[in-house]
């Protein structure tokens, strides 16, 4: 019946009557391929019918309409919630012009939708505020889509108990009022509560009921949703694998239709780390990452490296900036100063430093206010060239990058260094291939010398212990190219050359035991002038005589 009545509105749309009903039949027609997510379909409706607003008068309520319209496609189709409350505004200012308030409630429902779908608990309170001054009590429809939108603000603020009430009551209303399509849209809702207060069982109940309905009703936009919240809901149990499933099915979904919005109600750190999952396993990467970057999500943990980052910099062997995934070209003097404050942030690592010691490190000899002013000045130049104004926080005078949206290989190296379940030979292998040279090499500032010094020595310290791991397991060849690689970037560690002699040992490599013994000796000779210690001259004779 749906599909019979929403051909005729489009033969309507199409057929050679006055322009202002074609326009009305567009405004009655439009909300369902908007809702569906079919964006090809909605956007083909309103091309269709702008040209016919060119040469007449309109009335302000088909105005009003057209701008809701308008608004619906920025927030459900373009995820673009700050042209939607535009439109919004706009058709509520045109109403207040020709006293028209009937669609009042109608604006600040969708103003309210809008919010909710983009995390925006404040705009979403003061349009639900709006909405309940204009509501007619005696229509339960607006009542039910009242408490619906209220139980989304508290489900975002976390207060699960009061949303339960309001969206369990909402249920129960739509399906008394016999309408299915509501009725669904409310169930994703519930299923969402259910989950998050540990009834995890149910909740999945009700979401399989509504891909039920989306299949039926060919809407992918609910579907979608649905198979993200189940991958959510099996990551709650630890259960990662079975998250995976629903993950790929609802991720290949959103990027066959091209939805950039998530989640009606929207929690950007739910939705992080399902992304994080899914770039991890290679699902979706492409449409992932655009997702990521398209509402501006602060990634998890600087471990994950695939991850779309804003700024990502390399300080380890090198320093070079990417913004996007693209390189930043450093030229010309007035550069120098911001980059130095860049890399000075990076040496602090993720610890937000106290102002006053950016300013005596940078600026050591003025004083005050000058050198107060020259770190804002600085600041806003860094900002400016990074393009990102959220990459360096300052807070009650403390500076940082922020971890969220800035990803340095020294930052990340340095908190794997300190994660608990380093002991294992993987991890170990992870961490030290993030290490490629050593920190800001050619920087002479204390701030970077006592950094490169820690993070040298740390190296070293896990490079032994991973060597160490091979060699208790009988695997010298892997543990011979462990310490080349250490000798390769500290070619005057004796440490490594010794190890490198034992292992060459245990495979009768004599030739390779001279080799590795005559390198050790050029190092020392050449950058120090001194020769092998007596310990490593020893263990050299030893092993070349057996």
């Amino acid at each position: 019946m749906l599909q019979i009545l929403e051909a005729r509105f489009e033969s309507t749309l199409q057929s050679s009557v006055e322009p202002a009903l074609r326009i009305a039949a567009a405004c009655a027609i439009v909300f369902l391929p908007l809702w569906r997510g079919d964006a090809r379909k909605a956007r083909r409706i309103m091309d269709e019918t702008i040209p016919l607003f060119k040469g007449i008068s309109i009335s302000p309520l088909l105005r009003i309409l057209w701008c809701n319209i308008e608004g619906g496609y920025a927030w459900a189709i373009a995820a673009s919630a700050h042209i939607a409350e535009q439109k919004f505004h706009e058709a509520l200012q045109i109403a207040q012009e020709s006293n028209i308030s009937v669609l009042n409630a109608m604006l600040w429902t969708h103003g309210a939708y809008s919010a909710l779908s983009a995390g925006n608990l404040v705009t979403a309170e003061s349009c639900i505020e709006k909405l309940k001054l204009n509501i007619d009590a005696q229509r339960k429809h607006d009542l039910t889509e009242f408490r619906y939108l209220r139980a989304g603000i508290e489900f975002l603020r976390e207060d699960f108990s009061k949303a339960l009430d309001d969206a369990s009551a909402v249920f129960k209303s739509h399906e008394e009022m016999e309408r299915p399509f509501l009725r669904e849209i409310n169930r994703l809702g519930l299923a969402q509560i259910l989950i998050e207060i540990g009834d995890v069982e149910p909740g999945r109940s009700h979401l399989k009921q509504t891909v039920e309905y989306a299949k039926i009703m060919r809407n992918p936009m609910l579907e979608y949703q649905c198979l993200l919240i189940e991958a959510h809901s099996w990551i709650k149990q630890g259960n990662a694998d079975k998250a995976l499933v629903p993950l790929r099915e609802g991720l290949r979904i959103g990027r066959e239709n091209g939805f950039l919005l998530i989640n009606y109600w929207l929690r950007p750190k739910v939705m992080a780390h399902l992304f994080s999952l899914a770039l991890q396993f290679g699902i979706e990467s492409v449409f992932v990452r655009n997702l990521i970057r398209h509402w501006g999500m602060k990634a998890e943990s600087q471990a994950l490296e695939v991850w779309p980052w804003s700024v990502r910099i390399y300080t380890l062997g090198r320093f070079e900036v990417f913004l996007e995934d693209m390189p930043l070209h450093f030229s010309g003097k007035a550069q120098h100063k911001p980059l130095e404050l860049l890399k000075c942030l990076c040496a602090y690592g993720s610890l937000a430093v106290n102002q006053d010691r950016i300013t005596d490190a940078l600026w050591p000899d003025s004083g005050g206010n000058a050198a107060e002013q020259a770190l804002r000045t600085t600041l806003h130049r860094l900002r400016k060239l990074l393009r990102h104004e959220k990459a360096i926080r300052l807070e009650d005078k403390h500076l940082s990058l922020d971890p969220g949206y800035v990803w340095v290989d020294c930052m990340a190296f340095d908190r794997a260094i300190h994660h608990s379940g380093m002991a294992d030979r993987n991890s170990l292998q992870q961490a030290l291939s993030r290490y490629r040279g050593h920190f800001l090499e050619g920087e002479t500032a204390s701030w970077a010398l006592t950094f490169r010094e820690r993070l040298r020595a740390h190296y070293i310290k896990m490079s032994e212990r991973l060597g160490g791991m091979l060699e208790q397991d009988g695997g010298w060849p892997e543990a011979i190219d462990c310490y080349r690689r250490a000798v390769e970037i500290e070619p005057l560690a004796e440490n490594f050359y010794q190890h490198l002699m034992r292992c060459h040992a245990q495979l009768g490599q004599r030739a390779e035991v001279l080799s590795e013994y005559q390198r050790c000796r050029h190092q020392l000779l050449c950058r120090l002038g001194i020769s092998p210690s007596q310990e490593t001259q020893l263990l050299y004779q030893k092993l070349i005589n057996t």
